[in-house]
């Protein structure tokens, strides 16, 4: 983990910008042949999306750009394109301040942590939470944020057209986001790449476009495509009808990747309550949440050069790690003999380590590199001391390829959230 004084200007201001096809699809989905739109972007960085304005001749009523950081603001300012108003400030106290509302919002928000916000933003973005209705969590990234607030800036037929992280489809934070974007918008496009569109930050994204209207109907739909390149023969009118209903009963959106007849099939089996589920034969759990995989998890060769062998327990981490249907303990032993991180390291309370120099150094290397002050490491008492150390009879992979895997755990080894 970095430490804000180390991290460097891209992360600390969230600044990956917006290939240029992806901008030209927002703004040609957005705009859809109209020219009063008033139009918003949230992020604009150097101008990525108001050069696509400029350049496909789009026609507006009024442009307004916000960007936070000063020289990429005098960047986008330098853009000739008329009707365009660029402010360097906050987007949340943009967004807590103005009385302006719009019909188009688009942008690549910035994807920050909570910890790299300053305590001025912290505060606006939880304001921004709060006209939504929404909890404000240390967990939310800067990008949720820009998303909620930019909706709150829509005139009633309004439309954001963002590029977000994959994760918006399916992590534990933003599920009170799919659930406030379910309810607020009518029409729902989610548009995913099979090949990575920031390949230097193995970032994946998906392009969310939603649209209120009126009506009471809340319609969803997913469109993959190879790569971002083939944005540009898709046709924008076959987003203008999504055919799912949204379940608001579903917690990710993963579920709207299959088609509607597979969707009815889950349903009905989720409805006959003569199925049994996994719960009738087994207690199912995430794995370890250590907070620090990559210090926690080691190789052999870390636990001999810090004499952690009393510290060190079995583990496995990772589906190439497993061969089989059973992990055994000579399983485990091939794996500890190569570069595997094969072993979890469990500390007691500091009073209990009792002058062992090669745990209290290996600590110590932890602070130094900030693991300490990661959120769930810095809500411990300890903060080296792993909560909740389990063991189980098998392994549930979480992620894995064409099929699930479960795995019978003969070698009594721990695992972390991986599975």
């Amino acid at each position: 983990m970095k430490l804000i004084k180390n991290a460097t200007a891209e992360k600390l201001r969230g600044g990956f910008y917006t290939p240029e096809p992806i901008a030209a699809f927002i703004l040609k989905w957005g705009i859809n042949g109209s020219s009063d739109s008033d139009i918003l972007e949230p992020s604009c960085g150097d101008g990525v999306f108001l050069e696509q304005l400029k350049g496909k001749n789009h026609k507006f009523k009024s442009v307004t750009a916000i960007e936070f950081d000063e020289i990429e603001a005098e960047k986008a300012d330098n853009i000739k394109l008329h009707k365009k108003t660029v402010i360097n400030t906050d987007f949340h106290l943009y967004c807590n301040e103005t009385t302006e509302r719009f019909d188009l919002v688009v942008g690549n928000p910035p994807y920050i942590r909570y910890q790299y916000f300053d305590e001025e933003q912290q505060n606006e973005a939880i304001k921004v939470f709060k006209r939504a209705k929404l909890k404000y969590s240390k967990l939310t990234n800067a990008w949720v944020s820009f998303v909620v607030g930019s909706s709150l800036l829509l005139k009633e037929n309004g439309k954001i057209g963002f590029v977000i992280p994959a994760e918006l489809l399916q992590v534990s934070y933003a599920q009170q986001l799919r659930n406030f974007l379910a309810h607020f918008y009518n029409k729902i496009n989610i548009i995913s790449f099979e090949k990575l569109v920031f390949p230097d930050i193995q970032q994946e994204i998906v392009l969310l476009l939603c649209e209120k209207n009126g009506s009471d109907s809340h319609l969803i739909e997913h469109l993959e495509l190879r790569d971002a390149s083939e944005l540009e023969k898709l046709d924008v009118n076959i987003l203008r009808s999504p055919a799912k209903k949204i379940d608001f009963k579903s917690n990710k959106w993963t579920y709207y990747f299959l088609e509607q007849e597979e969707i009815n099939f889950l349903e009905r089996v989720a409805e006959r309550k003569n199925i049994p589920t996994i719960s009738n034969y087994a207690n199912v759990e995430v794995g370890i949440t250590t907070g620090a995989n990559d210090y926690f998890t080691v190789p052999l060769i870390v636990v001999e050069a810090y004499d952690l062998k009393e510290f060190a327990k079995p583990m496995v981490g990772r589906s190439v790690q497993v061969n089989s249907v059973i992990f055994t303990k000579e399983d485990w032993n091939l794996n500890r003999l190569t570069k595997a991180k094969a072993h979890l390291l469990v500390f007691p309370p500091k009073e209990n380590i009792n002058g062992q120099k090669g745990a209290s150094s290996y600590i110590k290397l932890g602070e130094s590199m900030g693991i300490n002050k990661g959120y769930k490491t810095s809500i411990r008492d300890d903060w080296f001391v792993i909560p909740s150390i389990k063991l189980s009879d098998a392994l549930f992979i979480r992620r894995n390829n064409l099929y699930p895997r479960l795995i019978l755990n003969e070698a009594n080894a721990y695992t972390t959230d991986t599975m």
